[in-house]
C-alpha cells in the first residue's frame, strides 16, 4: 500500500468523526444560525427534548403521587373494615360467651334444683285404730252424707262409703288427730 491512500484515508477518517461529532453536539445542544442579526446559537431542539424529558418525569412523579395516595386511602379504607369486623366480632363473641355462660348456669341451677327434695315426702304411717276410734274421727263426714256408713277398704283402710252417691271417700287422719 501506498503512502497516499494511508493518508487519504485516515483524513477521511478523521473528517467522519468531526461530521459525527457536529451531528452530535448539534442534536445535543442545538446548532448554530445564522441570521439578520448575526450568528446565533438554535438550541429549540434541545430546549423541547429537555422540555418533554421534564414533562415526563412530572407526569411520572405525579402518577405515583396519585398511586400513593391511592394506596394510603385503601390501606386505611381496608384497616377501618377491618377495625369495624374485629368490633363486631368482639360484640357477637360477648353476647354468645355471655348466652353460654347463662346457659350454663340456668343447667346448673336446674339440675340443682331438681335435684333437692321440692317437698318433704309424706310418710305413710300405718296406724291400726280401731272401729270405735274410726267411728269417732269419721263423725263429721257421716253426718255430713246422709245414709252413709264406715267400713274398712283394703289399700285405703277406714273409708266412709255413701252407696247412695256412689262415693267412697277414704278416712285421711291429720297430725292432730294422730296423736289421739
Amino acid at each position: 500500500m501506498d503512502n497516499e491512500n494511508d493518508g487519504a484515508i485516515w483524513r477521511a477518517f478523521v473528517l467522519l468523526l468531526a461530521v459525527l461529532a457536529i451531528v452530535v453536539g448539534v442534536a445535543a445542544c442545538g446548532a448554530p444560525v445564522i441570521n439578520s442579526s448575526g450568528l446565533s446559537w438554535d438550541n429549540s431542539l434541545w430546549a423541547n427534548r429537555e422540555a418533554q424529558r421534564t414533562e415526563r418525569e412530572r407526569l411520572r412523579l405525579a402518577a405515583e403521587t396519585r398511586q400513593a395516595i391511592e394506596r394510603e386511602e385503601t390501606a386505611r379504607i381496608m384497616s377501618d373494615n377491618m377495625m369495624t369486623t374485629i368490633q363486631w366480632l368482639a360484640v357477637t363473641g360477648g353476647i354468645v360467651g355471655g348466652l353460654a355462660v347463662a346457659g350454663w348456669a340456668t343447667q346448673r341451677s336446674v339440675a340443682a334444683w331438681a335435684a333437692r327434695p321440692h317437698r318433704p315426702v309424706a310418710t305413710n304411717v300405718n296406724l291400726r285404730i280401731t272401729y270405735e276410734q274410726a267411728q269417732r274421727l269419721a263423725q263429721p263426714h257421716l253426718l255430713a252424707l246422709p245414709g252413709s256408713r264406715l267400713e274398712w277398704v283394703d289399700g285405703d283402710g277406714w273409708s266412709v262409703v255413701s252407696d247412695e252417691l256412689q262415693i267412697i271417700k277414704p278416712l285421711l287422719l291429720e297430725d292432730r288427730q294422730r296423736n289421739v
